[in-house]
């Protein structure tokens, strides 16, 4: 399905977030992330651009899925890290997401032979992957779940800017508007007082 109806759906996570930190963490309602959520969805609208495909309601609802399992992968991390070190929240799901790859793809998801595209892919998610969910999982102990989730939304605005400072994508006029819209909505939920 279109990319942008993934993007799009997997992006209600901060939203779910927000209005389920109070009710499953207990913290303190946002009116910031609840008010800023739409803006920022909005903004991203206007970083990924019009699709040229048709709606694709499988796409939207798988992409509805993951935002519903990210958003518990932020609530329950952020339980957990109140109890275990960073590295223990990461290693929560590494089981499970094991168990779930081999019973979904079988033999086909292990390498078929050690080579120096392996090490590159092995170093890559070490890098990009293990350290970035330390990082996060770091940054939970001391930050609201609302505000995680919020900011999460610096993602896709990350990933424009990486196109275009070294793919050389054009920024449109929408794009930079929708980006602005985008900072703006997290430091707006960044600077509320807790």
């Amino acid at each position: 399905g279109p990319v942008v109806v993934a993007v799009l759906t997997h992006y209600l996570a901060p939203v779910l977030v927000a209005f389920a930190a109070p009710w499953l963490l207990g913290e303190r309602r946002s009116a910031r992330a609840i008010w800023a959520s739409p803006v920022i969805l909005a903004g991203l609208a206007l970083v990924i651009g019009p699709s040229d495909a048709r709606l694709a309601w499988v796409t939207a609802l798988l992409g509805a899925a993951s935002a519903v399992c990210y958003a518990g992968l932020v609530i329950f991390s952020k339980r957990a890290a109140t109890a275990w070190s960073p590295l223990g929240v990461t290693a929560l799901h590494a089981p499970v997401s094991l168990v779930v790859v081999l019973a979904t793809l079988g033999s086909s998801a292990l390498p078929t032979r050690l080579d120096t595209g392996l090490a590159v892919m092995v170093l890559g998610s070490l890098i990009c992957g293990l350290t970035a969910v330390l990082i996060f999982n770091a940054g939970l102990r001391t930050v609201p779940a609302h505000l995680a989730g919020v900011l999460t939304y610096l993602e896709p605005l990350v990933a424009a800017g990486v196109g275009i400072v070294w793919m050389n994508q054009p920024l449109s006029g929408a794009a930079a508007a929708g980006a602005a819209l985008m900072l703006a909505g997290g430091v707006f939920v960044a600077r509320e007082k807790r």
